[in-house]
């Protein structure tokens, strides 16, 4: 008997210590397992942020100006992202404007056509960090080459003339989309150095184009694809 109540007591401690250990490893591997999940998802979240980032933002795209179609000219662009806040934009357009009767004071004469292309690289800069979608603000040179030839209608005597002009815009707008497509709205003010000449003996009055002129206003409506 006296063996007894020694060995139920030791019995005890060991159980109750072995149950302390168990539940100590237990909530060691509670709260490991409950870390590993934190990290997963928070790692999982940022990943798919990232993705979804990567899906939102695509690094090119290739665009025609619509308004360009009103004034019988087609523009064709492509953007380039090279960091999250800059892009860098080629364009070129072809105008072709077709035969029409002009009044120059006295002299009545018939144009062949006005025709001719430009170059237009840009520099974008979008402040919200997320190019190529949101507000941005650019700066774009432009070179311009045109010709035209008129016809006297008194004394069919014809007159040709050309334009070179190298000037600068200063752009602000809004690019939508991004994914598979945009929207592209952009206006600002220009500046043009004009060089003219022409063959033959009637003068015109070319100063009133607007697509040559020296001081001049930029704006457009494109829509692209992004890849």
């Amino acid at each position: 008997m006296k063996y007894i109540l020694p060995f139920v007591f030791f019995s005890f401690v060991a159980n109750f210590m072995f149950a302390q250990t168990k539940d100590s490893t237990k909530t060691k591997t509670t709260t490991t397992t409950t870390i590993t999940t934190i990290i997963t998802e928070n790692i999982g979240e940022d990943s798919l942020k990232i993705k979804q980032d990567k899906k939102i933002r695509k690094k090119n795209i290739i665009k025609t100006n619509l308004a360009g179609f009103f004034i019988s000219t087609i523009h064709l662009n492509y953007e380039r992202v090279i960091s999250k806040k800059v892009t860098l934009q080629l364009g070129y357009y072809a105008a072709l404007l077709g035969a029409n009767v002009i009044d120059n004071g006295s002299i009545n004469g018939y144009s062949k056509g006005f025709n001719g292309f430009g170059i237009t690289p840009e520099i974008r800069f979008y402040p919200n960090g997320v190019a190529p979608v949101g507000f941005f603000v650019a700066l774009s040179p432009r070179f311009q080459s045109y010709k035209s030839t008129y016809t006297d209608l008194n004394s069919l005597e014809e007159s040709q003339v050309s334009w070179n002009a190298t000037g600068i815009g200063f752009l602000m707008g809004r690019q939508f989309g991004g994914r598979k497509f945009s929207v592209d709205m952009y206006l600002g003010p220009s500046i043009n150095y004009v060089n003219r000449s022409q063959t033959g003996q009637q003068k015109y009055n070319y100063d009133n184009l607007y697509i040559v002129n020296r001081i001049g206003f930029r704006c457009g409506l494109t829509f692209g694809f992004a890849f």
